[in-house]
């Protein structure tokens, strides 16, 4: 199975809410078995662009792509 999360960072969310959103992404991936032979899963984050921070084939663990998605900064865009 292949899960993609994709999160608004545009200036309306805000910085509170964008974390809330990433942690939420942390907690619903944390019930699927992330790995190349499972489940591969992305991220990427929308505003005035899109920015890709994990592709299908870029995890290979539930914490590693936990880390991946709690270092991804507010962009704040448009």
């Amino acid at each position: 199975m292949d899960i993609w999360f994709l999160i608004d960072g545009s200036g309306s969310i805000g910085m509170h809410d964008f974390q809330t959103a990433l942690q939420l992404v942390v907690e619903l991936s944390s019930a699927f078995p992330i790995s190349p032979d499972y489940v591969r899963a992305g991220f990427s984050v929308y505003d005035s662009s899109h920015t890709f921070h994990s592709r299908f084939d870029e995890n290979a663990s539930n914490s590693e792509f936990s880390q991946v998605v709690l270092s991804a900064s507010y962009p704040a865009g448009e």
